[in-house]
């Protein structure tokens, strides 16, 4: 008798949870891979002109206290790193949903690679797993992206691998 309570609190649950995309060739998946796609050419060729088309003007990025504005996320993605060069960063999207203004939830894994050389000079590997939580919002037929929440993040290198099944190097 005392799960009783708990159950009807449970079944209300299907009426009030976010709307999800399908998780199989929903056209709004298919669109935002598509962005993601983009971006992460971006990334690795440090593309400013798609980097200022694809954020929004009100953009911001969250990592843990810092939030970061557009302009000041835009000055430390637009520039190589010394030392240090970018050469994977692929995105997957693991859920996807609508929030109440309309805008696009998605959570995403992104997996970064980076080459360069170690305190010692010899080469250096370093693997980095994200997980973010980003907004959309579709204006015309462009998507811009609202913001980005790093969710969180693992880092492996002096030759350790991460341990994925899934991670192969691009």
């Amino acid at each position: 008798m005392k799960l009783l309570p708990l159950a009807l609190p449970l079944a209300a649950l299907p009426f009030v949870a976010p709307r999800l995309a399908p998780a199989g060739n929903g056209p709004i998946r298919d669109e935002l891979t598509a962005v993601y796609g983009r971006w992460e050419k971006a990334r690795t060729s440090f593309d400013t002109a798609t980097f200022e088309q694809m954020l929004a003007p009100d953009f911001f990025c969250q990592i843990g206290a810092q939030k970061m504005t557009r302009a000041e996320f835009l000055a430390q993605i637009s520039v190589k790193q010394p030392g240090a060069e970018l050469t994977r960063f692929d995105s997957d999207i693991l859920t996807l949903r609508q929030d109440k203004d309309g805008a696009w939830v998605a959570v995403i894994t992104e997996k970064l690679e980076f080459e360069g050389k170690g305190p010692d000079g010899k080469p250096n590997h370093v693997y980095s797993l994200w997980v973010t939580k980003d907004r959309f919002k579709k204006t015309g037929e462009a998507w811009q992206v609202l913001s980005s929440e790093a969710i969180g993040n693992e880092n492996w290198s002096g030759g350790e691998l991460p341990p994925f099944a899934d991670w192969k190097s691009s």
